[in-house]
Order: C-alpha cells, then structure tokens, then sequence
C-alpha cells in the first residue's frame, strides 16, 4: 500500500471512529441538526486539510473535540446566525408542538424532551461539560484535557450545571 493509500484509510478509520461523538456534541451545542451537519463537515474537512500528526488516540480524540467547539463558537458569532435566529426560534417551537401534540408521547419521553430541552438552554460552558461527561462517557480529567481547564474547574461546572438544571426542572414541573 503507498502512503497516500495508508493516509487516506488512517483519515476514514478516524471519521468512522469520531463521527457519532462529532456530530451529538455539534447538536448539543448549536441545536439543530442541518447546522450541526455543516459543523461536522467542518471538523472532519479540517481534520483531512490539516492532517495532524496525533501521539495518541486520547489526543486524536481532544483535538477533535476542540475544533468541535470552536467551529461551533464560531457559528454563533457569526452575521448569518444573528440574522436568522428568530426563524430559527420559530421553526423550534413548530417542532415543539408537534411533538407535543402527539398522543403517543409517554411521560417519560415528556420527562427525558423537558431534560433535554433544559440542556439545551444552559450556558454553553455547562452544556459542553454535560454533553462530554454524559454522552460522550469522559471523565473529568479527560474533558479538563480537551477543553484545556483544570479538573477541578469541570468539576465545579458539572456542580453548578447539575444544581441549574435541577432547579429548572423543578420550576417546570
């Protein structure tokens, strides 16, 4: 195999490896799965341009993460997001009641759309911090390394993120 073909089935096994992770944190942070699809574009078309050289899969893994959360960062400031968010807004809540209207929904899916939704309205500092710890299964020194933080730090987010959320959920029900 010549090293063009050894590069190109390196970059494949780390977007097949990557790809889930990459597109629920893209999700979690920027709400909507057609912006969440462009942002995993972004990332994975970064990680091809570039080609970084890793020292390992924990750093791989890292890297990803930190592009991740910059393109997102990224997306939010830009003149585009600013000018469409009220669609956005509206478009939601459409969606929303849908799922709402549906006399399918359990109390339990109720629960799990209200924790999802409240997720969703914390601060983008906690919602990286659960995203990773919940749904990426990271420790908290593994996320203190991505995010470039100190474990305690995270510790503390995850603390008060916790203490937020169940304080609003409490409000909502």
């Amino acid at each position: 195999m010549t090293e063009a073909e050894e590069k190109k089935a390196r970059q494949k096994e780390t977007i097949l490896r990557y790809s889930e992770m990459v597109y629920r944190l893209a999700y979690s942070l920027v709400k909507d799965r057609y912006d969440a699809d462009d942002i995993y574009q972004e990332v994975f078309t970064s990680y091809i341009k570039k080609n970084p050289q890793f020292q390992s899969e924990e750093h791989e893994k890292a890297w990803l993460i930190r592009v991740t959360v910059n393109c997102c960062k990224n997306f939010w400031k830009s003149a585009w997001q600013n000018r469409t968010e009220g669609l956005m807004e509206a478009v939601q809540k459409n969606r929303e009641d849908m799922v709402a209207g549906t006399e399918e929904s359990t109390e339990k899916e109720a629960q799990n759309l209200a924790m999802i939704e409240q997720v969703k309205l914390l601060p983008e500092k906690y919602r990286i911090v659960i995203h990773l710890f919940y749904y990426e299964d990271m420790s908290v020194e593994e996320i203190g390394k991505a995010l470039k933080s100190k474990p305690s730090t995270i510790r503390t987010q995850l603390t008060r993120a916790r203490r937020l959320l169940e304080k609003r959920l409490k409000e909502e029900m």
